[in-house]
């Protein structure tokens, strides 16, 4: 699955649907949900900025870039949200660890 540019998802859904037409299904479903939700994506992205850039003008690419640092900031509040878990999901500053409880008892 190439994921660098829009041309990588075109050909990636016509070898997708190619298969399916031929009815031979090498690939599961989602080999063919990527590509198609991908250029569904960039077309509305597409579409949206558009119609941004119509009723603000250059103040789109403000709004733009506004938008990429607060879903940023997000992310890695999430991301450090999800590193301060274990599995058991107790943060790991909520656990209390002593030695003693590490320490092995030799009999």
């Amino acid at each position: 699955m190439r994921m660098t540019h829009m041309t990588g998802y075109l050909t990636d859904l016509g070898v997708y649907i190619g298969y399916r037409l031929r009815g031979e299904i090498k690939e599961d479903v989602w080999m063919g949900i990527v590509p198609a939700s991908g250029l569904a994506v960039f077309t509305l992205g597409g579409i949206l900025g558009l119609w941004m850039f119509s009723k603000i003008g250059y103040g789109a690419y403000d709004v733009t870039a506004a938008a990429y640092i607060v879903l940023g900031i997000a992310y890695l509040v999430h991301q450090k949200h999800i590193n301060n878990m274990n599995l058991d999901d107790i943060p790991d500053d909520e656990q209390v660890f002593s030695i003693e409880n590490a320490m092995v008892t030799e009999d």
